[in-house]
C-alpha cells in the first residue's frame, strides 16, 4: 500500500532537550495504526505534532504528499474536553458548529447515528456532569467523529469502557477503514493493539519496531504482543 501520512526527519525538543530525533515512518491510507509504548515514550507527542498542537524543530508531516488542514482530522484527547453543564446532545451540537457543520438536519442525523454507536441515545438530554467516566469517554469518541474526518487520531480511546463496547468501537473502526478513513490510536491495551493493521513500538521518542501484530509475535516467538514488546525493547528488532 502506498504511503498516505508521511513523517520525515522529524525532530522535537522539550525545553531544548531532544525528545524525538530524525523520526521517519509512513502510514498507508485506510488502515488502523497503533502507537504502543509506556508513558513518556512519545506517543501523545506524535499525535500533537500531527494535529499541529506542537511544532517540530525540523522535518515534515505530509498527508497525501501535501500540507493539510486540520479540518481533515478528528481528535480524541486523553482528558475529557467536554462542556459539563450542557447536555450530551448540546455538546454534539456545539462541536458540530465548531467543525463547520451548520446544517441542522445534518447535525441531528450525525448526532443520532453517533449516539447509537456509543450506546448513549437514552442519555441525550442528560447533563454531561452527571455521566460516568466511561460515558464521558464514549461521548468524547463521538465528538472526534462529528466532522466525518479523513484521519482519526485517538489517544487512549478505550480506557474505562467495558469489553462489549470496546468490540463495538473496533467494529466501527473497521467500517471506517473500509470507507477510506485512516485511524491512528495510542493505547496501553494490547487487545486494542492486536486489532490494528500495524503497530509502532515507541521507546523514548524512537521507533523500535513497526510491523503487523502477528509478525511481531512470530519474530519474537512469544505468545502475545505484550511479551513481544518486552522482548523487542530488551533485544531489538530487525525486519
Amino acid at each position: 500500500m502506498k504511503e498516505y501520512i508521511s513523517i520525515k526527519d522529524l525532530n522535537f525538543s522539550y525545553n531544548k532537550e531532544k525528545f524525538i530525533t530524525a523520526l521517519d515512518f509512513d502510514i498507508p491510507k485506510s488502515t488502523s495504526i497503533g502507537l504502543i509504548g509506556p508513558s513518556g515514550s512519545g506517543k501523545t507527542t506524535i499525535i500533537k505534532l500531527i494535529l499541529g498542537l506542537l511544532s517540530p524543530q525540523k522535518g515534515s508531516i505530509k498527508i497525501n504528499k501535501k500540507d493539510y488542514t486540520h479540518n481533515e482530522l478528528g481528535y480524541m484527547p486523553q482528558q475529557y474536553a467536554l462542556y459539563e453543564e450542557l447536555t450530551v446532545k448540546e455538546n454534539l451540537e456545539i462541536f458540530s458548529n465548531l467543525n463547520n457543520v451548520s446544517n441542522k438536519s445534518e447535525i441531528q442525523k450525525r448526532s443520532e447515528d453517533l449516539l447509537n454507536l456509543i450506546d448513549l441515545s437514552d442519555k441525550a438530554k442528560e447533563l454531561v456532569k452527571n455521566l460516568s467516566g466511561g460515558m464521558k469517554q464514549r461521548l468524547s469518541m463521538a465528538i472526534a467523529m462529528i466532522n466525518n474526518p479523513e484521519i482519526l487520531l485517538l489517544d487512549e480511546p478505550t480506557v474505562g469502557i467495558d469489553p462489549v463496547l470496546r468490540e463495538s468501537f473496533w467494529s466501527h473502526f473497521k467500517k471506517l477503514n473500509e470507507n477510506k478513513i485512516t485511524i491512528i490510536i495510542t493505547s496501553h491495551v494490547m487487545d486494542d493493539a492486536m486489532k490494528c493493521d500495524k503497530v509502532i513500538f515507541f521507546i523514548e521518542g524512537k521507533i523500535v519496531a513497526y510491523d503487523t501484530p502477528v509478525n511481531l509475535i512470530k519474530y519474537t516467538k512469544t505468545n502475545n504482543l505484550g511479551d513481544a514488546f518486552v522482548q523487542i525493547v530488551n533485544k531489538g528488532y530487525k525486519k
